[in-house]
């Protein structure tokens, strides 16, 4: 007889925590530095407001495989150019 697949489900706040490790986890993989033009992050490791963990493909999920680290001006320039 087969075993039945586990399904895995977060709740919100599960989601909301896992989002943000994966956030900080790939701030930290790019040296809290823009990927596209370098700029370094003038917050040090604190809170981070002057760069984004950007989605490198929207339907390829949350994993750190697929999050960029991008500063303001460039997630504004992608933004308007789509």
């Amino acid at each position: 007889m087969a075993q039945p697949s586990a399904t895995f489900t977060m709740d919100s706040r599960e989601v909301q925590f896992h989002l943000l490790q994966q956030r900080k986890l790939a701030f930290q993989r790019d040296g809290y530095t823009c990927t596209e033009c370098g700029y370094k992050s003038q917050r040090g490791k604190g809170e981070v407001h002057d760069l984004e963990a950007h989605h490198i493909d929207r339907a390829a999920g949350d994993m750190l495989d697929n999050l960029q680290t991008l500063c303001l001006p460039v997630t504004t320039n992608e933004q308007l150019s789509s």
